[in-house]
This record gives structure tokens, C-alpha cells and sequence, in this order.
């Protein structure tokens, strides 16, 4: 099954969000084929199935869009309780 490179980011990102793991393009992938799957009805609620993720995200920092804060120095940490 063909996924675009759209669809791998927004796998990539929706399980980073939802999960937080940070997988490569090519684990996204599979997730990406695998959604696309249950949509057609190839896999059902009641199936189990295995996807791999054969690498880490940080060795494609540019699939990510984050902004994350920046502490600078002499900074406080904001209240998060």
C-alpha cells in the first residue's frame, strides 16, 4: 500500500501527540498504511496487529514543526500545577 509523505508527517505527529514516542518517517509509514486499512475495512476492531518502527525521529528533525519555549538565562520556569 502507497502512503503520501503527507500522511506519514500527520501519523508522525498524531502519535507523538497522542503517545508520545518520536518515530521515523518509515515507521509513521506503516501506521499511516495501517489507518488507511482500517478506513477500507482490510483490519477490523477485533484483528491485532504489530507495526515496526525501525528507527528514532531525531534523525529527521526537519519532519518536525515545533516552537518550543525558550528559558533563557536568569529566567523563572512557568507554574505548571
Amino acid at each position: 500500500m502507497a502512503v503520501s509523505d503527507e500522511d506519514i508527517l500527520k501519523a508522525q505527529s498524531m502519535l507523538a501527540h497522542r503517545e508520545g514516542p518520536f518515530i521515523c518517517p518509515e515507521g509513521a509509514a506503516t501506521l499511516s498504511a495501517a489507518m488507511k486499512l482500517v478506513e477500507e475495512g482490510w483490519i477490523t476492531s477485533q484483528e491485532r496487529i504489530l507495526l515496526l518502527n525501525t528507527g528514532v525521529g531525531l534523525k529527521y528533525p526537519e519532519t518536525v514543526q515545533a516552537d518550543p519555549p525558550v528559558l533563557e538565562p536568569d529566567g523563572q520556569l512557568p507554574d505548571v500545577g
